[in-house]
């Protein structure tokens, strides 16, 4: 039997600049969108911030987002592996944590992927004190038209080794949780690589209603040739609903089956996806599915709408 964190989580989406007002330390991706600039320019300069360096020389604007990380003086962390990501990020916090009574940890999840998300959310929580607090934040990107094709798979597995789960018991049923985005043909590639006994497919809708064509476009206007599978529309601004409902469906199945989250589209949805397998680590399996480099980095600005939980223990 699994030890399960007890923990509560809060939705501050009606309040994201009280959160950042009270934090004390940021994370976040520098990044080749200007996007990812944009959750950090909101902290002032006595708020310690790292940036994750995700290396992209030359490509859209991250030349100039390094250069604003190296001007504000941010602890600039590069990403070697999931491994030493953990252990510097777990460092500092620990660091913090011996000057402080209680830690308000801020994490800009707007430009992580999945899995540099799940190591560092990994490595936030688990050296969490009960009070110490988790907030973690996320802007869409404004709207820009996407482009809808077809673009071959690299890989697709666990996005992290700690959050692999069941993968392969022979003697479970398949359940798949996916999110959905507006990534071409991606979710019925899923589906037919994992052929689920369950599905529930979850689709997103935010302030910018104009994604929402493109969405049912890039999925087949949600008709994927299967007899039966339950699909549910939430609201990116209201993460903590979206965190009951997946809760629930880990709960309802977990006792006979192997659960696997595939979480395209708003990385909010990743977030809380990410918090729900950590929590059911025996019978959740976190999935990644990247794709091949299509050497193509439009400018991508933030629509400046932020939502946002809080997390904290309770044990």
């Amino acid at each position: 039997m699994q030890h399960q964190n007890k923990y509560k989580i809060e939705d501050i989406s009606a309040a994201a600049e009280n959160e950042i007002s009270e934090s004390n330390l940021l994370i976040y991706a520098i990044g080749y969108e200007d996007r990812s600039n944009y959750i950090r320019s909101l902290f002032s300069s006595n708020v310690n911030c790292i940036g994750i360096n995700y290396e992209s020389s030359g490509l859209a604007d991250f030349d100039k987002n390094l250069e604003l990380a190296r001007l504000r003086k941010d602890t600039i962390s590069p990403i070697n592996s999931q491994r030493s990501i953990r252990d510097n990020i777990a460092d500092i916090i620990k660091y913090f944590q011996n000057q402080r009574e209680f830690i308000n940890i801020t994490i800009d999840v707007s430009c992580l992927d999945r899995t540099l998300m799940a190591s560092v959310m990994i490595s936030v929580i688990g050296i969490l004190r009960t009070d110490d607090k988790i907030t973690f934040l996320y802007t869409s990107a404004e709207f820009r038209e996407p482009s809808l094709y077809l673009t071959p798979l690299k890989h697709f597995g666990p996005a992290s080794y700690d959050l692999a789960g069941r993968i392969g018991d022979p003697y479970r049923q398949r359940v798949l949780l996916m999110g959905l985005g507006y990534e071409y043909g991606a979710s019925l590639h899923v589906l037919n690589m994992i052929e689920p006994n369950y599905t529930h497919i979850f689709y997103p809708e935010g302030e910018e209603k104009k994604y929402i064509p493109f969405v049912k476009k890039a999925n087949f206007n949600f008709d994927f040739g299967l007899n039966k599978f339950d699909l549910s529309k939430y609201d990116i601004m209201n993460p903590v609903l979206l965190h009951g409902k997946i809760r629930d469906l880990v709960y309802s199945f977990r006792h006979n089956s192997t659960i696997m989250i595939v979480p395209f589209g708003p990385k909010i949805f990743s977030a809380v996806s990410i918090i729900v397998a950590i929590n059911n680590k025996e019978d959740v399996s976190l999935m990644r599915y990247s794709v091949e480099s299509i050497d193509y980095f439009p400018e991508t600005k933030a629509s400046g709408v932020i939502s946002g939980f809080s997390y904290l223990r309770l044990n």
